[in-house]
């Protein structure tokens, strides 16, 4: 990494071999995943579910396909993430200014609308 910024948005799992052995035996596919799982609202009051979040571990677990992380696809679509904002900023933009618009004016909109599609995309991390 040229940068260190994102080094600490994630940690290394105590025991790592241990717990990747666990995982492989399980053969888990691809996806997102969330334990323990309650499937409903009626699911999340159940008593089982409550001891088995009260127990731990919780947590989100994402299985990714082995081998080298694609770093040209998830390139490519951080631009095309990046194209989409800038579109609709413009849009947003374009819809609430005037041709007579002071820059302040711009400035203010344009960077509040980006903020909101860059800055906030991930705040619940």
């Amino acid at each position: 990494m040229v940068l260190t910024y994102h080094r600490s948005n994630v940690g290394q799992i105590p025991n790592e071999d241990q717990f990747r052995q666990a995982v492989r035996a399980l053969d888990i596919p691809q996806g997102e995943y969330m334990f323990p799982w309650g499937d409903g609202p009626e699911a999340l009051k159940s008593e089982a579910y409550l001891k088995k979040l009260n127990e731990g571990p919780v947590g989100l677990l994402t299985i990714m396909p082995n081998g080298p992380w694609p770093m040209a696809k998830s390139l490519t679509q951080w631009f095309v993430y990046l194209v989409l904002v800038n579109i609709f900023v413009a849009y947003v933009a374009d819809l609430a200014l005037t041709d007579t618009s002071d820059a302040m004016a711009i400035f203010r909109l344009t960077t509040t609308v980006a903020f909101s599609g860059y800055g906030l995309a991930l705040i619940q991390n």
